[in-house]
């Protein structure tokens, strides 16, 4: 006996349940294009390239010595040379080899903000004060993040401009090392250790390289060890 009542539910289920399926393709696969083209740098797992756009700002210098931005065209043209020179050492950075890093006009289209900041303005970040041996105060550049915000770099611009003797670095060695060292916070990694006698840019350069071991300002295997998951992903 033919049942065509029972044959229509049959197929309207089995209709149901291939428009189900096709929903959740469509929507792994919208997934997966997403972060393959998004903004962001979860590397948990997978070796696709991922991209992660960058944009410099110089803050107010009113502070600092000879290099002042007061005025609205030196802070223009020094905006310029600073971004200009983040993205030379960007472009050559072996963070390269695992993320598309991209430099941007528009803050709003950046994950990552690059400031070039006055001393006072970073002293809220200097709440337990270190010091060299010397008595002399140690100051460094800071980033910023938690898992619901983008990363923020914050370079100190007397570091930036004069160097950081008790580095080991010439001036422009050390711009090449901060901005690998505080980018590579932006991406998640954390600090490390000098084991081998070439010190990972992940260390603290700034403190003063431990006897026995040589500075670096470019990015080494062992940097890629220390990450720390729970980051903003975009």
């Amino acid at each position: 006996m033919y049942n065509s009542s029972s044959n229509d539910k049959s197929l309207n289920n089995i209709t149901l349940l291939i428009l189900i399926a096709c929903i959740i393709i469509l929507l792994y696969n919208k997934i997966k294009f997403t972060n393959l083209f998004n903004v962001g740098f979860d590397m948990s797992g997978g070796d696709e390239i991922k991209k992660i756009t960058y944009y410099c700002v110089v803050d107010n210098l009113n502070d600092a010595d000879d290099y002042s931005v007061s005025a609205d065209d030196n802070k223009i043209a020094n905006e310029i040379e600073f971004a200009d020179e983040v993205e030379n050492i960007l472009n050559r950075s072996r963070w390269g080899d695992k993320y598309n890093i991209i430099r941007v006009d528009d803050p709003d289209k950046a994950i990552v903000k690059i400031h070039l900041s006055g001393r006072s303005s970073l002293d809220k970040f200097h709440d337990n004060p270190e010091y060299y041996s010397n008595g002399k105060q140690i100051r460094f550049s800071i980033t910023t993040q938690s898992k619901f915000s983008k990363p923020e770099i914050f370079i100190d611009a007397d570091n930036w401009h004069y160097g950081v003797d008790e580095s080991g670095l010439s001036v422009n060695l050390y711009r090449e090392y901060v901005i690998n060292h505080e980018f590579g916070h932006a991406l998640g990694y954390d600090h490390a250790e000098c084991v081998k006698k070439l010190c990972p840019v992940m260390y603290q350069m700034t403190r003063g390289v431990p006897e026995g071991h040589t500075p670096n300002y470019q990015v080494k295997a062992e940097d890629y060890k220390n990450r720390i998951i729970n980051r903003y992903i975009k």
